[in-house]
This record gives structure tokens, C-alpha cells and sequence, in this order.
């Protein structure tokens, strides 16, 4: 695959639409909107061996306990003078 940069606008949407596919079927993502926050939730998840609510609860509950309304807010920081840099996320 040749970079980025020289892929046509149409190729870099398709390549966007492919990725998330790819993210939903891995279920690291939930959703088709941004990944940042179900990137977020699956890392928690994962780190933590919480079980996810079902999408429409939007709660967490951590094992054997019963806890309500813990809410997850993630955004992903992007160093926009070093194209090189890593999105770092804050959670």
C-alpha cells in the first residue's frame, strides 16, 4: 500500500470506512463514530477485566460489585507539529 499521502481523497474515505469495519469486527469499536472512546473503553476493559454493558445501558459495573453510573470519557491528543507522534489519550 503506497502512504498516505499520496492516496486520493476517495481512497483515504475508503481506506477510513475499511478501518472502522475492521475496529468493529476486532470489537475494539462499537460504533461507527470516532474510535477514540471505544478505543478508550476497550483499553479500561481490557486492563481492569470489567464486563462492557450492553450498548444501550451505557453504565459499567466491575465485577462482584454493584456500582452504577461510572462513566468513561476519553480524547485523543495529537502533537500537530510532529506528524510522527503517537495520539496520546487521557482517560
Amino acid at each position: 500500500m503506497p502512504p498516505v499521502e499520496f492516496l486520493s481523497v476517495a481512497e483515504l474515505l475508503v481506506l477510513h470506512a475499511r478501518v472502522g469495519e475492521e475496529l468493529r469486527e476486532r470489537s475494539v469499536a462499537r460504533s461507527a463514530n470516532n474510535p477514540t472512546g471505544d478505543l478508550a473503553e476497550y483499553l479500561f476493559f481490557r486492563m481492569f477485566g470489567w464486563q462492557q454493558a450492553p450498548k444501550s445501558e451505557g453504565d459499567m459495573t466491575p465485577p462482584g460489585r454493584m456500582v452504577r453510573g461510572i462513566k468513561l470519557k476519553a480524547a485523543a491528543f495529537n502533537d500537530a507539529t510532529n506528524r510522527d507522534s503517537f495520539q496520546r489519550f487521557a482517560i
